[in-house]
C-alpha cells in the first residue's frame, strides 16, 4: 500500500469518551491483504444514523489475539468492549486521517482449515451503539438528580398499585413502606400527577380528621437506608423533595366547625432521636412545631420552615419560605458544607435560597464528630405527634454533597418547565450527557441552532435525538475520531465542497462509477409539520400534484417557535416536492487518484459535493453527503460516498418581501 494505515487499541475502561493517550499500535499484525472496511452514516436525509462499524484480519499465529490467552502481551485486555482506533497515514502528504475509532464487540478466532488459530477477525462498533442499548430516558427531572450522584433517590412515580415506592439511585437503598398513625386515613400511590414538566405519577395522601384536626389519623413513609448519610466533622449533604398541599393547614377557616390550631405538614425528613434535616409547612395561627417557639414571632402566618439541627434545640439554623398554594408543586432543598455555624445551611424553595435564621452551637448539628443518619421519613413524624401531609410528595433525593444553587435550579426547573424554550444545541448537549457521554457544551463539534423546543417526553435517547435532528433537519453522529457530533441544516450549505473531475478516462472516477437516477423515491409534494407546541402547517405543491400524483407526508417536531411547522414543511416542499436526477452513491478509487486523496478522506457526512465535466444532459447540483462506506488493503483504496441532492441557495424564501415569498420549484431554498 502507498499509504500507511495505523490500527491501534486502548485498554481503557472509561467509555464517555475516547482515549486521548495509551494507545497501542497493533499495524504489524493487520492482515493486509485482507480488508479493512469502514461504514457510517445513513441511506438518504429521511433515514436515521446506523452506528460507525470497522472490521479487520488480524495475524495471531502467537495467540495474542485470542480471547483469555495468559500468554498474550496484551493479557488481560483482549476483551469486548475494548477501544480500537483506525487511522489512514501518508506522512509524505501530510495527511493523518482518522476512519474509525470505537469499541471492539467481537473478537472472532479462526478454528477451521489451514489457519486454524492463526487468525481472528475483529469487529467493532462505534459509541453510538452503546447509546442505542442505553435504559431509557426518563423525564428531564429524574436524569438531572441522577447526574449528581444520589445517595438515596425516590422519584415516588411507582404507581396507583404500588405497597411501597422503590429507590432509583442505582445504591439499592432499601424502598420506602407505608405506616399508620391511627387506624385511617387514605394514601393513593398514584393519586395525583407529579411536578408539571415530569410527566409521572404521584403518591396523594389524605388523613382523616373526624376524630379531631389537631391529631388526624393517617399514613407516612419511613425506611432506614443500608448506606446512610454522613453527617459531622465537615461532612457535606443536600436532602431535596418536591411538594404540594392539598389545603393550607388552616383548618379553622376550611373547617368551620374546628376552633382549634391549624396544623403543620411534613415534607422530607432524616431523622435520628435527636437531629432533623428537613422540612414543614405550617398552615396559618398555628403553633411553633418547635421547642419554645423558637426565636421566631411569627408563627399564625402560612409559611414552610425547613430546619437542619437538633430538633430539641431552639439554636438550629432554619430557612423561612413562603406560602404555599394549594395545588401547586414546590421543590425544596436543604444543603449543608459540614460545618458547624448558620453560614454552613442553606434552604432553598424553587432554586431560590430563603431567609436563614437561628444558628447552630457545637454538638447541636453537624456533631463536631461524625455520626450518621439512616432513618428517612415523608410525609409524617412521629416525633412531632405526626404532623401528617395534606398532599403529595415526589422526587425525594439524599446527597452526600453540598449541591450548588446552580444544580438546583438545574433541577427545579427539570421539574418545572423541563427546560422549555432552550436552544436545541442545548437539548442534545443534554440529553448527550444523559446517555453518558461526558459533557459536550463547549464542544465544536455541536454546532449552534438557536431553534427552541418543548420539554421531551420519557424515550431512549437516540429516539429523543432523532426528533431533534427531525427539527433542525440536521443531524447527529460520531466522528471518526470519536467525538460526539451535531450537525445543523445550515451545514449542508457551508460546508467544504469536495469537486470531482467527471471527465471520461481522465477524471476522479470512472465512468461506470457515475450512475444517474431518476426516480420517487424523495418525492414529497403535500406535507404536514407538527410542531411541539401542537399546531401544524400543510404545505403543497400543486404543480407538482398536477404532474406526478400526491406523495404526502407527515412530520412532526419538538420546536416551540410559532413558525417552525410552517418553515418547516416549506423547506421540504422547496426540496423535494419535484423529481430530481440524482446519483446515489459516488466511487473513488484512492489508489490510481493519489492527487485527491486529502480531500476525499477530509470529507465528513453533510458535507457537499459535486462534478464537473459530466456527460451532456445530466442535470443536478450539489449534493450532501449521507453515508460513507470504505475499504482498505494492500491492493484496495476505495472510498464510497452515498449522496442526496442539495438544493442550491440560489434563492432565499423570505415572507412578505417582493419577489422572494413564492418558492420557485428548482432552486429557491427556504431561510430559516
Amino acid at each position: 500500500m502507498s499509504l500507511g494505515p495505523k490500527l491501534e487499541i486502548n485498554a481503557s475502561t472509561t467509555y464517555s469518551a475516547a482515549p486521548t493517550s495509551g494507545w497501542i499500535d497493533i499495524s504489524a499484525y493487520v492482515a493486509w491483504d485482507q480488508q479493512c472496511t469502514v461504514t457510517r452514516g445513513r441511506a438518504d436525509e429521511q433515514s436515521a444514523v446506523t452506528p460507525s462499524t470497522f472490521a479487520c484480519v488480524l495475524d495471531n499465529v502467537d495467540g495474542r489475539f485470542t480471547p483469555g490467552n495468559s500468554g498474550s502481551p496484551y493479557y488481560p485486555n483482549i476483551k469486548i468492549p475494548l477501544w480500537i482506533r483506525f487511522t489512514i497515514v501518508d506522512a509524505g502528504a501530510g495527511i493523518s486521517s482518522p476512519r474509525f475509532t470505537g469499541l471492539v464487540d467481537s473478537w472472532t478466532v479462526d478454528v477451521s482449515g489451514p489457519n486454524s488459530y492463526k487468525t481472528v477477525a475483529a469487529t467493532a462498533t462505534d459509541v453510538l451503539h452503546r447509546m442505542q442499548r442505553f435504559r431509557q430516558i426518563r423525564s428531564f427531572l429524574h436524569e438531572e438528580i441522577l447526574q449528581d450522584g444520589p445517595l438515596a433517590y425516590y422519584p415516588m412515580d411507582d404507581g396507583k398499585d404500588a405497597t411501597g415506592f422503590a429507590d432509583q439511585s442505582g445504591n439499592l437503598q432499601p424502598p420506602l413502606q407505608v405506616y399508620s398513625i391511627g387506624p385511617s386515613g387514605g394514601l393513593d400511590p398514584g393519586g395525583t400527577t407529579g411536578p408539571p414538566a415530569a410527566g409521572e405519577s404521584a403518591p396523594n395522601f389524605t388523613p382523616d380528621y373526624s376524630q379531631g384536626y389537631a391529631n388526624p389519623f393517617g399514613k407516612y413513609l419511613q425506611t432506614n437506608l443500608t448506606s446512610p448519610l454522613t453527617i459531622g466533622n465537615g461532612h457535606s449533604y443536600t436532602l431535596e423533595w418536591w411538594m404540594k398541599i392539598n389545603v393550607d393547614g388552616n383548618y379553622g377557616e376550611t373547617y368551620p366547625n374546628y376552633d382549634g390550631a391549624s396544623l403543620f405538614y411534613t415534607g422530607a425528613m432524616m431523622v435520628d432521636g435527636q437531629n432533623l434535616i428537613g422540612g414543614f409547612y405550617q398552615g396559618p395561627n398555628g403553633p411553633s412545631p418547635f421547642v419554645s417557639g423558637g426565636p421566631y414571632t411569627n408563627y399564625g402566618t402560612a409559611q414552610t420552615y425547613l430546619a437542619c439541627g437538633d430538633r430539641t434545640s431552639t439554636t438550629q439554623a432554619r430557612g423561612l419560605g413562603g406560602h404555599l398554594t394549594p395545588g401547586i408543586w414546590y421543590h425544596f432543598a436543604v444543603v449543608s458544607d459540614g460545618g458547624t455555624t448558620a453560614a454552613s445551611a442553606a434552604f432553598y424553595q424553587n432554586g431560590h435560597m430563603m431567609g436563614c435564621v437561628g444558628s447552630f452551637v457545637p454538638l447541636s448539628q453537624p456533631p463536631a464528630t461524625v455520626k450518621t443518619l439512616s432513618q428517612l421519613q415523608i410525609a409524617g413524624l412521629p416525633a412531632f405527634g405526626g404532623a401528617l401531609l395534606d398532599g403529595s410528595v415526589a422526587h425525594v433525593a439524599l446527597y452526600q454533597t453540598n449541591l450548588s444553587q446552580t444544580r438546583l435550579m438545574q433541577h427545579h426547573l427539570a421539574g418545572r418547565n423541563g427546560f422549555y424554550g432552550e436552544s436545541l444545541r442545548n437539548r442534545a448537549v443534554r440529553i448527550i450527557k444523559y446517555a453518558g457521554f461526558g459533557d459536550q457544551s463547549a464542544s465544536s463539534a455541536m454546532e449552534a441552532s438557536g431553534t427552541p423546543v418543548v420539554n421531551q417526553s420519557a424515550d431512549t435517547a437516540l429516539n429523543l435525538i432523532h426528533a431533534l435532528e427531525t427539527t433542525e433537519q440536521g443531524l447527529f453522529f460520531i466522528d471518526p475520531s470519536g467525538l460526539p457530533t451535531f450537525y445543523s441544516r445550515g451545514h449542508r450549505y457551508t460546508s467544504p465542497v469536495l469537486t470531482l473531475d467527471a471527465s471520461p478516462g481522465s477524471g476522479n472516477v470512472g465512468v461506470g462509477d457515475v450512475v444517474p437516477i431518476l426516480d420517487d423515491s424523495r418525492l414529497i409534494n403535500d406535507v404536514t409539520t407538527t410542531t411541539g407546541t401542537g399546531s401544524s402547517s400543510r404545505a403543497v405543491n400543486n404543480a407538482s400534484v398536477a404532474a406526478n400524483g400526491t406523495y404526502q407526508a407527515s412530520v412532526t417536531t419538538v420546536s416551540a417557535s410559532p413558525t417552525n411547522g410552517d418553515e418547516t414543511s416549506r423547506w421540504i416542499i422547496n426540496g423535494q416536492s419535484n423529481p430530481l436526477i440524482r446519483i446515489p452513491q459516488i466511487t473513488v478509487d484512492l489508489l490510481t487518484q493519489p492527487s485527491i486523496r486529502a480531500a476525499v478522506l477530509a470529507a465528513k457526512l453533510l458535507d457537499q459535493t459535486q462534478f464537473t465535466n459530466l456527460t451532456t444532459g445530466y442535470v443536478f447540483g450539489i449534493m450532501a453527503v449521507e453515508g460513507i462506506s470504505e475499504t482498505w488493503s494492500i491492493d484496495k483504496q476505495v472510498v464510497l460516498f452515498t449522496v442526496v441532492p442539495n438544493v442550491p441557495q440560489t434563492t432565499v424564501y423570505t415572507v412578505g418581501v417582493a419577489g422572494s415569498d413564492e418558492l420557485d420549484t428548482s432552486s429557491a431554498r427556504l431561510g430559516f
